[in-house]
């Protein structure tokens, strides 16, 4: 039984899933990668004019990525509950999934956008200093608005 189970009959299937992971795990490899890049490509940009707007960069950098990764994190809970309705075929059930999910992400983009806005106003209670932290605040800004458009905040 051992011997049916470890034949050569499941090999194509394996080879089959494994193209399949792989062809969803590159493209998510590749934007990854391209993240990474660009934020090595903004900390070497920053860091040419002075120190303060490297430091400003990396605490904008840092608020806007709590937030996202909280985000993606809450939102990450709807998809084995939609995949669990629909491998039941239970399509109403799939349907309030969405609808729950989209109506969460709407909540979360508010929430994101707020503190995100919020946030490096704090930054000098925290600690950060004493001057006006511009720079957090105007890089915060500008990555909500980018998220906006690549469809992480739906504000």
């Amino acid at each position: 039984m051992l011997q049916d189970q470890y034949s050569s009959d499941t090999t194509p299937r394996t080879t089959g899933e494994a193209r399949a992971i792989l062809s969803l795990a590159i493209p998510l490899a590749v934007a990854h990668i391209a993240m990474v890049g660009m934020e090595v490509i903004d900390t070497i940009v920053a860091g040419q004019y002075s120190a303060q707007d490297l430091a400003g960069l990396a605490m904008g950098g840092s608020i806007w990525l709590i937030l996202v990764l909280f985000m993606v994190g809450v939102l990450g809970a709807v998809l084995p509950r939609m995949a669990r309705f629909y491998g039941a075929d239970d399509g109403a059930n799939v349907t309030g999934e969405v609808q729950q999910g989209m109506i969460l992400a709407v909540v979360l983009g508010l929430i994101m956008t707020l503190l995100s806005w919020m946030i490096p106003g704090w930054l000098p209670g925290l600690g950060a200093g004493r001057r006006k932290p511009v720079l957090p605040r105007a890089t915060s800004e500008l990555l909500v608005w980018g998220s906006r458009q690549s469809g992480y905040s739906l504000w």
